[in-house]
């Protein structure tokens, strides 16, 4: 058995590639368990205030979150490998871009959020038609600048 574990592979024993698997397993569970967690014990705190803005909040970021658990699992057990500098070089850019296009989406789901909760019934309860015109384009754009800004810093 201790030969079979000792093998190298890709300069790392397969004791090395079977700890940077269970590295990446338990941060899949563990993101698993932090949905469970937001999804039934922050969500049932935050929808007893009366604000709507915390409940809107949680629910735009609990898939982020779980997003940047699972990523940074998969850092921490790659970094575990012995790999040769291009292969550290490669993944080190990789999960700089994830973190990067993680954020993007978390908040571009809160100000997409933020406007359908809040600027949506201002805008329906006026009477002009120019508004109603201009939420869309308004909407698109701020996804538009917020990936932009994403791939931009992302591609830096």
């Amino acid at each position: 058995m201790n030969d079979f574990v000792s093998q190298t592979y890709y300069n790392n024993t397969i004791g090395e590639w079977a700890i940077a698997l269970v590295i990446i397993v338990a941060s899949v569970i563990i993101a698993k368990l932090v949905y469970f967690i937001i999804s039934r014990i922050v969500k049932k705190y935050t929808s007893r205030s009366k604000s709507k803005l915390d409940d809107l909040i949680v629910d735009m970021i609990e898939e982020p979150i779980v997003f940047a658990i699972i990523i940074a699992g998969v850092w921490y057990g790659l970094n575990f490998l012995n790999l040769n500098d291009w292969w550290e070089n490669f993944i080190g850019k990789v999960y700089y871009i994830l973190i990067i296009f993680n954020i993007a989406w978390m908040l571009s789901r809160l100000f997409d959020a933020l406007v359908d909760e809040y600027l949506k019934p201002l805008v329906d309860k006026s009477d002009s038609d120019l508004d109603d015109q201009l939420l869309p384009i308004a909407r698109k754009g701020i996804k538009v600048t917020v990936w932009v800004i994403a791939l931009i810093v992302g591609l830096n």
